[in-house]
């Protein structure tokens, strides 16, 4: 199966993750990754002088 990537993005507070894991449900998606994991990823991957912002984000 073709991989697919689904982005919810909004301010803090909206309703994003409900919103997430009813569209990721219909959808039938396998999984879904809030932005503070993908950001935690990048985290290990990129080092405070490759992407200062990165790093001072929550």
């Amino acid at each position: 199966m073709v991989g697919r990537l689904l982005v919810i993005t909004g301010a803090s507070g909206v309703g994003k993750s409900t919103l997430t894991t009813r569209v990721a449900s219909a959808l039938e998606f396998e999984k879904a990754a809030s932005t503070d994991t993908v950001r935690e990823i990048l985290r290990t991957q990129l080092g405070i002088e490759a992407e200062p912002a990165l790093h001072r984000s929550s």
